[in-house]
């Protein structure tokens, strides 16, 4: 297994932990998730589709920035006014913010 994928076990747990932070304190409190470019697009999208149902408002660097062009197609993005916290692309030296 790549350290870019998470174990079923744990992607279950990490849902159980981000909906019980979301019951603990309701749908008036912003919840955002820090990635750390842990994971490939692939994970990236299939953790992002899975926290949907609990609304967080940020899912911040879930990709290395090098990958960070395949999460913008229209398919991958859950709503239009997602923003994301830092952006590049393959011409750019370094990130813009």
């Amino acid at each position: 297994m790549n350290w870019r994928t998470l174990p079923r076990y744990e992607f279950d747990r990490t849902l159980d932990i981000v909906r019980a932070v979301r019951e603990a304190v309701g749908e008036h409190v912003d919840i955002l998730i820090e990635g750390h470019s842990r994971f490939s697009t692939a994970a990236a999208i299939e953790v992002a589709t899975a926290l949907a149902p609990v609304r967080p408002v940020w899912f911040e660097e879930p990709v290395p920035i090098r990958r960070f062009h395949p999460l913008w197609s229209s398919e991958a993005q859950p709503s239009p006014d997602r923003k994301r916290a830092r952006t590049s692309t393959p011409s750019s030296s370094s990130p813009s913010y």
